[in-house]
């Protein structure tokens, strides 16, 4: 039940509202040119509702006009300085709060800190680290002296960096990466935003597309404008946009924005957003998937733990898990055991269960308690681009890079100017040709409505000289145990060069289809994170892109029998170049014919038999797994094999699979028993579906030599356990 005071109270605001603020909302004059001739306490009162039903720019209107006459009010000033910071307008920010920190410092203790704020997006960098430090000594003793204590040595750290740039890289920086401001048909004088690259001549981007101020005045039930989606696409090599993106996406009632694809590109994330009674945005996370026809289907809301009720989640970016292959939604969110504003979660998605894991927050090396916002995961170079206001940088919000996957990362890098500007640089994305970009940012330049940073514009960027650098090896296999321990003790080496049209392939070949995984150290660790993965051709060749300024791991994977690694830097490259790396042998096992077991290739095992529609093993199969199998999975320990049985055509499908998944059961059950666990153990029964050899004559008549050769046991190879890729079982 409504207490009845509570709604006499409201029915008194209503009463008020309307006899002090419709008289004036339906002028024709703007809030600007009302204000001029109101009476001091009238102007407050405007600015408040203005305030209250997120009216920003109409607020300040008010306000300012106030100040003039009651410039001594050191409240309003603070909350004018306050909404000049929220619309962006860096210079009338700062004034105000050098006139609160001037008036009244010790009744508002934070205006010293947001008037340096302030400076430093301004570009007044050597300014702002003196008032910074001033901050540190007069806030002392304030309950929160350790937080802002803590994000004043940022902010000084941040804007050494910035002048250190200005007084030695700029010019330089600003040569080998160039950034464009994109066109009017896409950058309008209001907001855009999500660049969302599809391939090399178009993308997606998001905006409200509006080219004036809204002002909340007359009509209630007049809708807001909302945020919806546009194509840009590349037209004599200039970009050009405007065109609503087709399909189920953008909506007349909420904000859309914030997409991207998944891997395969057959799903589309994005973020719809209302307002709720707070007028507070709150979003949440969709997804439309594609249908047979290539059409997108209605999206639909991702459910728990993604999305909470009350908070928001939004900006999706999607990366994979190198261990499985599984999705890995990136994306920010205010929920609740945070370390402060929005941060960055992940959860990954179960394919066989149709599940999304519990959502974790990325950690305090990538968080901080500031905002962490627009995430993008560059899957090749297992690359996190996201932007923070509370790490070392320019501006407000700068643009970070760290290496690594869900709660294992570098120490994030600032990608400095002029990526990052003293304004905020968000919404960091690659384009499909490699060197290029896209970016969002309110740096001075853009088009504009109230100020010169009030909103943000689309860029573009270039790095025509970016350095290239590629890392390529050979590898050999080596049969003759004897010649390998020549060939290393020759070279005091696991890696040496030898002239490949004079090696003796009955002993040394060259070693094709085999996994060569490349991890990055981590910067003054032991630790690594995983890059990528290749297979050698059938040369023995591989091959890795690097990047300049870090440690590197290359390993062969040989299944814990004889395992290689070396070590590759980049630190002294200054220039695109070629690394050579030495070649690397390596112990293989073989079959009882010599035959090099390779990976995924099936061996039959010829002596694996059993009685005619049984399942159980015969003594000469158990004799032969003991000699083959399973001495094969003792020496390379970290083998994970597939045990497939296969039979004839006779009978039918049901049965057949039936059968053959109870042989391979067994075989399976068998090397359990003699140690071997079950995690490096697969057994597929195929039943009659992988015939080798014809059944039936073509004639019709009976292959009593093919069914033989269909009644078969096979043992493949199908990968290891910590190997970087996905086992298919």
């Amino acid at each position: 039940m409504k207490h009845p005071f509570k709604k006499i109270l409201q029915v008194i605001f209503i009463i008020t509202f309307i006899f002090l603020y419709i008289p004036y909302a339906t002028s024709s004059e703007k809030p600007a040119e009302q204000s001029k001739s109101m009476k001091p306490w009238r102007l407050k009162r405007f600015g408040k509702n203005a305030e209250r039903v997120g009216d920003i720019y109409t607020a300040i209107d008010y306000y300012e006009t106030y100040c003039r006459k009651k410039p001594k009010n050191f409240k309003i000033t603070y909350k004018l300085a306050e909404l000049y910071r929220r619309s962006r307008d860096y210079v009338n920010a700062e004034t105000y709060y050098q006139k609160v920190y001037e008036g009244a410092p010790k009744d508002f203790p934070l205006a010293l800190y947001y008037y340096s704020t302030m400076q430093k997006m301004n570009g007044k960098y050597k300014e702002a680290v003196q008032n910074y430090m001033k901050f540190g000594k007069e806030y002392r003793g304030q309950k929160d002296e350790k937080f802002y204590k803590n994000l004043s040595k940022a902010e000084v750290t941040g804007c050494e960096l910035a002048q250190s740039y200005i007084d030695t890289v700029w010019n330089k920086a600003k040569n080998k990466v160039i950034v464009t401001h994109l066109d009017t048909s896409i950058n309008k004088a209001n907001i855009e935003f999500s660049p969302i690259p599809v391939n090399e001549t178009s993308f997606i981007y998001a905006a409200l597309k509006k080219d004036s101020v809204p002002f909340y005045n007359t009509d209630d039930t007049a809708k807001r404008p909302v945020r919806k989606f546009y194509v840009a696409r590349k037209i004599k090599n200039e970009w050009r946009g405007g065109i609503a993106y087709p399909g189920p996406f953008n909506d007349d009632e909420m904000d859309v924005g914030n997409g991207a694809f998944s891997p395969d590109g057959k799903k589309f994330y994005f973020t719809y957003c209302v307002r709720n009674w707070k007028n507070k945005p709150v979003c949440a996370i969709y997804v439309s998937k594609k249908d047979s026809d290539e059409f997108w289907m209605p999206p639909e809301m991702l459910p728990k733990p993604i999305n909470l009720r009350k908070y928001s989640s939004t900006m999706p970016a999607l990366g994979t898990d190198s261990r499985t292959g599984q999705e890995v939604l990136y994306f920010t969110s205010d929920r609740p055991e945070g370390l402060g504003g929005m941060d960055l979660w992940f959860s990954v998605f179960n394919k066989k269960t149709k599940t999304w894991s519990e959502v974790k927050n990325m950690g305090k090396l990538v968080n901080t308690p500031g905002e962490e916002l627009t995430p993008y995961y560059d899957i090749p170079t297992r690359t996190l681009y996201y932007s923070s206001d509370k790490l070392p940088g320019f501006g407000g919000l700068d643009v970070y890079k760290t290496i690594g996957e869900q709660k294992n990362w570098t120490r994030p890098e600032n990608l400095g100017y002029p990526i990052n500007s003293s304004a905020d640089d968000i919404y960091f994305v690659l384009s499909k040709t490699k060197g290029e970009g896209f970016f969002a940012s309110n740096r001075a330049g853009g088009v504009t409505l109230r100020n010169v940073t009030c909103c943000d514009d689309l860029y573009t960027f270039q790095a025509p000289d970016l350095i290239k650098i590629v890392a390529k090896g050979t590898l050999f296999a080596v049969k003759d145990s004897s010649l390998f321990k020549l060939l290393t003790k020759s070279a005091n080496s696991e890696f040496v060069n030898i002239d490949k049209n004079k090696i003796d392939t009955n002993t040394v070949t060259l070693l094709g289809n085999k996994l060569v995984s490349l991890f990055m150290i981590k910067e003054n660790t032991r630790d690594s994170v995983f890059i990528s993965n290749t297979g050698t051709d059938s040369k023995g060749e591989y091959s890795f892109n690097l990047e300049q300024g870090n440690s590197y791991i290359v390993r062969i994977e040989n299944y814990g029998y004889d395992n290689k690694r070396m070590n590759v830097s980049t630190w002294n490259i200054t220039k695109s170049d070629t690394i050579k790396l030495d070649a690397v042998y390596m112990k293989v096992m073989a079959d009882n014919t010599g035959k090099i077991i390779k990976e995924k290739e099936a061996i039959v095992l010829k002596n694996i038999t059993y009685e005619f529609a049984k399942s159980d093993l015969t003594p000469d199969a158990l004799d032969y797994l003991d000699k083959f199998v399973l001495t094969t999975m003792t020496k390379m320990p970290k083998i994970v094999v597939e045990i497939s049985a296969h039979t004839d055509s006779v009978s039918s499908d049901a049965y057949n699979l039936k059968l053959s998944q109870k042989r391979a059961d067994n075989v399976v059950k068998y090397l359990i028993s003699k140690g071997i666990t079950i995690d490096r153990l697969i057994s597929k029964g195929y039943g009659k579906s992988q015939p080798i050899a014809r059944n039936t004559n073509p004639d019709g008549t009976d292959n009593p030599t093919g069914r033989e050769k269909n009644r078969r046991t096979e043992f493949k190879i199908v990968g290891s356990t910590d190997q970087y890729y996905e086992i298919d079982r």
